[in-house]
């Protein structure tokens, strides 16, 4: 039978009064773990709310930087007309955006909107069409309809005059007639980085408060263990208060403060839980044997484990295979060491996608004494994803500086050579006698001129459609346009060129055409031309075929070739202003790059686009027009092209007379050395030695080679460096030496810089002398690190060319070494 310890001095003051204090003082031991554990569930309450919420900023931010990036900026620049809505032209435009919207249920509506003015306005919107809420209000925005609610998200979203925005979302969840739901925006960018509008996102709250009440559900069982725990705390510390109230007040006192102390240890292990659990980053702590005690409930919730599963090395077994011996090597060294851990390792979250975590702890002691570390780790997966977009971005901005460094020095090279033979040539055509020595006629020598300012005014033409596009002042009009004989007549301006080359031309209607409709047909004749035009060019052998097909307003044109075709590395440059499929300067077509740039530019004017089909490299290429073009209402449907001759064989070309020394023979002099030069206005210099002049252009060639020969050289002549190169040592191996090389730079095969480089490689002190049409700091530097020994500007100066030449040719017989004997007057370039 228990006897109870207050019996034998139950009357007694210091016993009653023992039992009363200790009464008093487990209550206010209960007291305080409850207002402990209310102020943390309060804690938790709000802290559950606020952890949700910024979640649900960043899916939204990031759902709309996805719903942005399936945006293609041209097709999306063409929409803004309300007739556009579900045509070809919107469909592909919201192609990506609807895919977008189905791989995430929970997201109600995806959108997009553009800054026009003072207004915003839609363009996209994946809603369904009609009523479906009952508001009595279609759905669906309409392409270009006004946007009245805006909002501040909105507007930081569109950015302001010193940048561009950025991805927002709104604060807290919002009502409105469509329903209760949060939205994110995001910026839609432009190839160039130039933001062209705002991709936005509303997201259903039910998930959001869904989790909301179920965190809140869990705070609120946790009243119940903390009740027990409390009622426990009280009754227990009573007992213990009751059964030592007959021992000495020392020892009371010992065991109050040791009380003390564990209240104090609980409180703090509480302290650290709540504000682990409540951290938004990977908290944990391991002893000083490496063992891993504690992961909070973020971690857990990360990885998809009980805490249980992760304490020991169960933490490592989610971390990617190609990364875990080296963090298990690195975590251990840390703790042998007692030093700081940090680690950056892939791990996978629990719906199975890897992320990217830095890991950092850092050594912690009791009283003095190693105990093992603490730490967290923290997501960087959007942060490093940015660090690339960066890079790419700035990769992206410099191939766009060295594509127009490119289109200048190219654009040089097109104006210049054709001004060389147009000057070249009114030079020979003052002198009748340099034009018979050359075997050429008036007509040949003005047939020169003429085919040199053709090509003059296109590269002119380009360049400043290019800049009436750019400047916004290019505009079209739709008139009523004979169609057939729009077609027919774009084919006859390239039939010429096709016949020379044998190449077939067909015409074909895979559907019925309107005879009339209303379109501007300046334009459309300029970019089926232009097309036309390219086909024709990269084709050598096999056909060219225009296909055509009309429907619902939407006239399509295909052309077809057997060309050379592209690779997909080319494709993705074709429709960049200032960049061409092949940029080298050993290119073998001519152009300044901006045509399939205006092509696109005066097809969207147009209310359509160009594009590459298909296109497969030895096989050839499909280029696709579409534009609207309404019917007249005076048009009938024809099924058959208007009959169009078709070029199937190949005819003859003759060869340009005065061409002697193509194949590499000798251009002898033409006249006594030192006679003065037709219309010149000094005394001809006088040269003494054999010239190897390599350049690309037969008529530069011929006029180059004339003025050479005429003040006396020896002229031997190649069409680019790699028939130099041969040239170079048939003439060593005959024992008659090259003593000069004039080359251009821009050749096809092998350019001018490349055959400098291979020349002194070689051993060679030959002099050089390079022509260049883009006379430039850079073209200068190039020049000289690939060892030329002066260099002239194109057009040709007859004077100074030949000047250059004397000074050269004269240094080579009077110095040892040749390629360190400049003169005063000309030192290397």
């Amino acid at each position: 039978m228990l006897r109870s310890p207050f019996r034998s001095r139950a009357r007694s003051g210091p016993a009653a009064s023992i039992a009363r204090r200790a009464f008093l003082e487990s209550t206010a031991a209960a007291l305080v773990v409850a207002a402990i554990v209310l102020v943390s569930i309060i804690g938790l309450w709000r802290t559950s709310e606020r952890t949700i919420l910024h979640q649900m900023h960043q899916d939204l931010r990031t759902l709309a930087g996805i719903a942005a990036s399936t945006i293609d900026p041209e097709l999306h620049q063409a929409l803004r007309s309300p007739e556009q809505i579900d045509s070809p032209l919107y469909e592909a435009a919201i192609r990506g955006l609807r895919r977008a919207q189905a791989m995430t249920p929970d997201v109600k509506y995806m959108y997009t909107m553009v800054q026009d003015g003072p207004h915003i306005r839609f363009v996209l919107d994946t809603a369904l069409p009609g009523d479906h809420d009952g508001d009595g209000r279609e759905d669906r925005a309409q392409v270009w309809e006004i946007y009245d609610s805006l909002e501040p998200e909105l507007l930081m979203a569109f950015g302001g005059p010193g940048g561009p925005g950025m991805a927002t979302s709104s604060r807290r969840p919002h009502t409105d007639e469509w329903g209760t739901f949060m939205t994110g925006y995001a910026p839609i960018l432009d190839a160039d980085g130039h933001q062209i509008g705002v991709a936005g996102v509303d997201l259903n709250v039910d998930t959001f408060y869904a989790n909301l009440r179920e965190q809140r559900r869990q705070v609120m069982l946790g009243l119940i263990p903390a009740a027990f725990l409390t009622l426990a705390v009280g009754i227990g510390a009573f007992i213990l208060r009751c059964r030592h109230q007959m021992a000495l007040r020392a020892a009371e006192e010992g065991e109050r403060r040791a009380m003390a102390t564990a209240g104090r240890l609980a409180e703090s292990e509480r302290r650290f839980r709540t504000l682990a659990d409540g951290a938004p980053m990977l908290v944990w702590s391991a002893r000083a044997d490496g063992y891993c005690d504690f992961v909070n409930k973020p971690w857990c919730d990360f990885v998809g484990a009980r805490t249980e599963d992760e304490v020991g090395g169960g933490w490592l077994t989610h971390i990617h295979d190609d990364d875990v011996a080296r963090v298990r090597e690195e975590f251990f060294a840390a703790v042998r060491e007692q030093r700081q851990f940090l680690s950056e390792y892939r791990i996978r979250r629990a719906d199975g996608e890897w992320r990217l975590i830095i890991d950092k702890g850092v050594p912690r002691e009791e009283t003095g004494v190693f105990v093992g570390l603490i730490g967290a780790g923290l997501d960087i997966t959007e942060l490093r994803f940015a660090q690339e977009e960066m890079k790419r971005a700035v990769e992206a901005a410099q191939a766009a500086d060295q594509a127009k460094s490119d289109f200048l020095a190219n654009m040089s090279h097109e104006i210049r050579t054709p001004i060389t033979t147009i000057l070249g040539y009114t030079d020979l055509i003052r002198s009748s006698e340099d034009l018979r020595q050359e075997g050429l006629t008036v007509d040949d020598a003005l047939r020169s001129i003429r085919s040199a300012s053709e090509h003059l005014l296109t590269v002119i033409n380009d360049v400043l459609d290019f800049s009436k596009i750019e400047a916004g002042f290019m505009r079209v009009e739709r008139i009523e346009t004979d169609l057939p004989a729009l077609l027919t007549s774009c084919l006859d301006l390239v039939r010429l060129k096709a016949r020379e080359k044998g190449l077939a031309l067909e015409l074909r209607y895979d559907s019925p055409i309107p005879t009339r409709v209303m379109i501007d047909p300046t334009r459309l004749r300029q970019v089926v031309l232009n097309l036309l035009s390219n086909a024709v060019k990269f084709t050598r052998v096999g056909e060219v075929r225009m296909k055509c097909r009309y429907s619902g307003e939407l006239l399509s044109i295909e052309i077809e070739d057997t060309g050379v075709g592209l690779a997909p590395a080319q494709a993705n440059k074709l429709f960049k202003p200032f960049s061409q499929a092949d940029s080298s300067v050993t290119r073998t077509h001519g152009g300044t790059g901006l045509g399939l740039a205006i092509c696109r530019r005066l097809a969207e004017l147009m209310g359509g686009t160009v594009l590459l089909v298909r296109s497969e490299p030895g096989v050839g290429s499909t280029f696709g027009v579409r534009v609207a073009a309404p019917m007249s209402s005076t048009a009938t449907l024809t099924t058959a092209p208007a009959a169009f001759e078709s070029v199937t064989l190949p005819v003859g070309i003759q060869a340009p007379r005065g061409s002697t020394g193509e194949s590499g023979h000798r251009i002898a002099p033409t006249s006594p050395v030192g006679s003065a030069l037709p219309g010149a206005s000094s005394a001809r210099r006088t040269l003494r030695g054999r010239i190897l002049l390599v350049e690309d252009s037969a008529d530069n060639r011929r006029l180059i080679a004339h003025y050479l020969a005429r003040a006396g050289a020896e002229v031997v002549l190649a069409e680019h460096g790699g028939v130099a190169l041969d040239r170079l040592k048939s003439a060593e191996e005959s024992g008659a030496p090259i003593d000069l090389v004039v080359t251009d730079l821009q050749m096809p095969t092998m350019d001018g810089l490349t055959l400098m480089r291979t020349i002194r490689n070689s051993g060679s002190t030959i002099p050089i002398v390079a022509l260049t049409a883009h006379a430039v700091g850079k073209e200068r530097d190039r020049c000289l690190v690939a060892g030329c020994s002066d260099f002239t500007t194109k057009p040709i100066d007859r004077d100074a060319l030949l000047s250059i030449c004397a000074r050269w040719l004269e240094a080579k017989t009077t110095a040892p070494n040749a390629a360190t004997a400049s003169s005063p007057e000309a030192p290397l370039c």
